[in-house]
């Protein structure tokens, strides 16, 4: 990832944090700058956190200004650097977003539409936001943890080298690729079974 990657990166959270930066929870604060540190390196931190700040400060004299419009064509814009990304590189930054928008508190008062207008920038659907939104619902019986596990069918204490081999063993069998002489029932079901497990692989690695 590059200093343009991170910039656009940081754009799609900016419009997730409406209240600017000195309103982030510091579970938001922490959510990102471990986000910046596994993807660009510890040294980029203070960097990133710097870009955070001056961009939330353009989008809120964007919408004082009654300039909203400037946010959403520069968002799209943006969009059209992720065209050719892995889809699997498209849910783990889904799974970052999300985080941001749960660490704000509150699960009742998430703003899907904010999340499906990200995943429409990053080239993905609305079902991909309803299932990690899915996962982490407070009101199910299991913990996200524990749900994202049953869906890579391990147990509760199953280890990162598990979680790798389940992530890699079941994304090839449920890839659409693998199912294409299937009935149209069952490849539905196989797509639907493919983005839970790569919802709950990248779950796994940015929210819990």
């Amino acid at each position: 990832m590059n200093d343009g990657t991170i910039y656009n990166i940081l754009a799609i959270a900016a419009y997730l944090l409406p209240k600017g930066y000195d309103y982030m929870r510091s579970n938001q604060k922490q959510h990102i700058t471990s986000f910046i540190a596994k993807n660009f390196g510890n040294k980029t931190i203070r960097d990133g956190l710097i870009i955070l700040k001056s961009i939330l400060e353009q989008y809120n004299m964007l919408r004082i200004n009654g300039r909203e419009d400037s946010i959403y064509s520069n968002l799209r814009e943006i969009g059209v650097t992720f065209y050719n990304v892995p889809y699997e590189t498209k849910m783990r930054l889904l799974a970052f977003y999300i985080g941001i928008v749960v660490g704000a508190g509150n699960y009742g008062n998430i703003e899907v539409d904010k999340l499906h207008n990200v995943a429409m920038i990053l080239g993905l659907v609305e079902d991909e936001v309803d299932i990690i939104l899915e996962m982490i619902n407070p009101h199910n019986e299991e913990s996200p943890k524990e749900r994202a596990l049953r869906i890579l069918e391990l147990p509760i204490d199953a280890t990162e080298d598990e979680i790798k081999a389940a992530f890699r063993r079941l994304s090839l069998k449920y890839h659409p690729d693998r199912n294409v002489d299937k009935s149209i029932s069952e490849q539905k079901n196989a797509e639907r079974r493919f983005k839970e497990i790569v919802a709950a692989k990248h779950f796994l690695d940015n929210i819990s």
